[in-house]
């Protein structure tokens, strides 16, 4: 080499016999890459374990709601719209 060159990489080759740059960024080689994936995966794969496990827990809360509701309103029925919960909307209603 005769003239001084410069890589689209910042490897700068002299020619004196010196060359600077050229260390690669260890974090953009292919397996680094591939490790950040597998570790992105298995976080992923405990994030859904933990979403199905609170899906599965408020349904069940959703049900006991749904109880706690029919009960209330079996309470009104059956009381007169006397209901602690209740008795405000049944006794100012205006249906």
């Amino acid at each position: 080499m005769l003239k001084r060159s410069v890589t689209l990489t910042g490897d700068d080759f002299n020619p004196s016999g010196t060359l600077t740059g050229g260390s690669r960024n260890k974090s953009s080689t292919v397996l680094s890459q591939l490790q950040e994936l597998c570790e992105a995966e298995g976080q992923l794969h405990q994030h859904k374990e933990e979403l199905k496990r609170v899906q599965h827990e408020l349904d069940a809360l959703q049900v006991d709601a749904t109880k706690y509701v029919y009960l209330d309103l079996a309470k009104i029925l059956l009381h007169g719209g006397t209901s602690v919960g209740w008795s405000v909307l049944v006794d100012n209603s205006t249906c």
